[in-house]
């Protein structure tokens, strides 16, 4: 009988142990999920509004000195977020099945970060060979960011 009510009383014990265990890691999974869904959409949008903003300035809806302004500001975003970024793998702040996702998410807004700076160039000077780079560095960012969705 005293076997059976220690083992009641472990029970009862532990039960809000295990749950909480269970309950964090998956609000931890939850969170995960959801700055996963997060960095997608910043990326996929990013992109779109660096093509926008390249389309606008071809079609000349934009100046030259407005289009440096707003590529300006998606240039200081992407640097907040890449250094914000490579500090958590620097950190080791991301799990080990993240970080080949994490590191294709950096990579992809480095390489817009890239193409808007060819955008400004371009811009600026008028030269074709920065409007080829521009497309270059499109279609790599385009390359990652497609393989994001759903991961």
């Amino acid at each position: 009988m005293k076997k059976i009510v220690i083992s009641i009383l472990l029970v009862i014990t532990l039960t809000p142990v295990f749950s909480q265990r269970v309950e964090d890691e998956n609000t931890h999974e939850r969170r995960y999920r959801a700055l996963g869904i997060a960095n997608y959409a910043m990326a996929y949008m990013t992109y779109i509004s660096i093509g926008v903003l390249g389309d606008a300035y071809a079609n000349r809806t934009y100046k030259p000195n407005q289009l440096v302004v707003y590529a300006g500001k998606i240039i200081s975003i992407l640097r907040l977020t890449i250094t914000a970024g490579e500090k958590l793998i620097r950190n080791g702040d991301i799990e080990h099945e993240n970080l080949k996702l994490a590191k294709g998410i950096l990579k992809a807004y480095k390489l817009m970060r890239t193409q808007t700076r060819f955008l400004i160039k371009f811009a600026r000077t008028g030269n074709r060979q920065n409007a080829v780079k521009f497309d270059e560095y499109r279609k790599k960012a385009w390359n990652i960011i497609s393989k994001l969705e759903g991961k």
